[in-house]
């Protein structure tokens, strides 16, 4: 396993300037904000906050979008963890 290590001195934020969810809305998540807050907990430990401000319940992507996050922020925290996530495994399965 390689050791990565990346300083965060705040919070990081992302602006979606486009969206690739074909078939849904192409501008649902244009202008929403993907935020990751690092917080230190001492002895090793640390927090990770994930918001994506903007996206509602109302938008057609909301169940695609729950999911995703749920499966990439899973697979984060198994890189973090062990070395290896799975960010594309669901894709990957799906296309064969």
């Amino acid at each position: 396993m390689s050791a990565h290590s990346i300083e965060v001195t705040a919070g990081m934020l992302y602006e979606a300037v486009a969206q690739a969810l074909a078939p849904m809305r192409g501008d649902e998540w244009v202008g929403t904000e993907a935020r990751f807050r690092i917080q230190p907990l001492g002895q090793g430990r640390t927090r990770l906050t994930f918001e994506h401000l903007g996206l509602v319940p109302g938008f057609e992507c909301w169940d695609i979008c729950q999911d995703g996050w749920r499966h990439f922020l899973a697979s984060l925290k198994m890189l973090l963890e062990s070395g290896r996530g799975t960010p594309y495994e669901l894709e990957e399965a799906a296309h064969g």
